[in-house]
């Protein structure tokens, strides 16, 4: 039972700190030397995100995140099929005074 509620309690706080934005179409990707990267996407209006980040439409992670190739090559594998994404920001970090920060990117 324990067990449970440690599990649950944690997927909770896992959500209350990031906002998803779903069916986003990728328009371009801009890599820079140092190795961050940031994706920009085609929306209609400015998606809002809870960190109050002042860039939007735009996700971001700096180059030290070992995470950083896979999220590259998702982002360009979806541009290349024409395949929506959806992804995960952090609601409480901007990148660079105001870059919303990628957590997940999935491809739909």
């Amino acid at each position: 039972m324990n067990k449970f509620l440690i599990v649950m309690a944690m997927l909770v706080s896992t959500q209350a700190f990031a906002w998803t934005g779903t069916d986003l179409t990728v328009d371009y990707i801009d890599v820079k030397s140092s190795g961050h990267a940031s994706v920009y996407f085609k929306v209609l209006a400015d998606a809002p995100n809870p960190a109050g980040c002042s860039q939007t439409g735009t996700a971001s992670w700096e180059g030290s995140n070992p995470s950083g190739s896979n999220f590259l090559s998702t982002f360009l594998a979806a541009k290349m099929a024409g395949s929506t994404v959806q992804i995960i920001i952090d609601s409480e970090a901007c990148l660079w005074g105001g870059w919303p920060k990628l957590l997940t990117v999935r491809v739909k």
